[in-house]
This record gives structure tokens, C-alpha cells and sequence, in this order.
């Protein structure tokens, strides 16, 4: 609640998805626009399908479980580095993220319990565009995290 206005502000804790893509930094770019003014808690998650990222990743921390391999180890430092760059943006801007490295059996699922686990009330994507031909093909994880998502949910064009 606001001490001047006496009114809650309509988002407290903002959530985004970010992998490094261009439209994943405009969604980040909009999430820390929203979070500075609101005041509001600010979460990344980077999400990683079919990769258990290990007890630590480089530079933040604690995870989850553990699983050696090289080609995994990449994908963790890539993941890592992605988190780093987040938390970055938003500290050159003035206010703090909290980054989230998930992984698993779905990225979008993972998304899911970010949103659940953190209590967000908003959740803040990149858009992404598919020819007709492409999304015909099949359907974009950005498209069922706006039906699934239990939070209001932000496109970033």
C-alpha cells in the first residue's frame, strides 16, 4: 500500500521471462519501466527444457540437482550468463532482480511455478511472430503461458 495514496499498487511482484533474445530483452526493458515506479519486486527466470541444471550455477548460487556432462555444463554457463545479464540491466537502471535459473521436463511449466512459487502478479514477455506457415506448425510457448498463467501477463512489442 502507497503511504500517500492509500492505495495498492496493482502489481507487487513482476515476473519475466528472459533468454537473451532480443524480444526477451524488450520484455525485460518493459518489466523494470513497470517495477521502478510501482516499487515492485522484480524476478527473471531463465528456463532451460531437458537440462537439470546442477546444485550451483556460476555467480548465483543455488539450484537444483546435479548432472556433469559437458554439453550440460555449456548449457548451464549459457544459462548463467543470461541470469548475470538480467540482473545486470536492471541494476544499471537502479533496482535489484532476482534471477531464477529453472529447468526441466517444460520451460513453460517451469515459467508456471516461477509465477506460483514467487507469488507474481504479473508476468511480463517478449513477442515473438511466426509466419502463418511456422505457427500453423506449431504453437509458440509464449502462447500457452498466456492462457495458463495464473497473473495478469504483459506482451512487450
Amino acid at each position: 500500500m502507497n503511504a500517500i495514496t492509500g492505495v495498492t499498487p496493482m502489481f507487487e511482484r513482476i515476473l519475466v521471462a528472459y533468454d537473451g533474445s532480443e524480444a526477451s530483452d524488450r520484455a525485460l526493458d518493459g518489466a523494470i519501466d513497470l517495477a521502478i515506479p510501482l516499487k515492485a519486486a522484480l524476478f527473471a527466470v531463465v528456463a532451460e527444457e531437458g537440462v537439470v541444471v546442477p546444485d550451483t550455477v556460476p555467480g548465483l548460487g543455488p539450484t537444483e540437482p546435479d548432472l556433469p556432462t559437458e554439453s550440460t555444463a555449456r548449457v548451464v554457463a549459457e544459462l548463467g550468463s543470461q541470469a548475470a545479464r538480467a540482473v545486470s540491466a536492471a541494476s544499471a537502471r537502479g533496482i535489484g532482480l532476482t534471477a531464477l535459473v529453472a529447468s526441466g521436463e517444460d520451460e513453460v511449466q517451469e515459467i508456471l511455478d516461477a509465477i506460483t512459487d514467487n507469488g507474481c502478479d504479473l508476468l511480463v514477455l517478449g513477442a515473438t511472430r511466426h509466419s502463418g506457415f511456422l505457427s500453423s506448425l506449431f504453437r509458440h510457448p509464449s502462447r500457452t503461458l498466456e492462457e495458463h498463467a495464473p497473473c495478469s501477463v504483459l506482451i512487450v512489442r
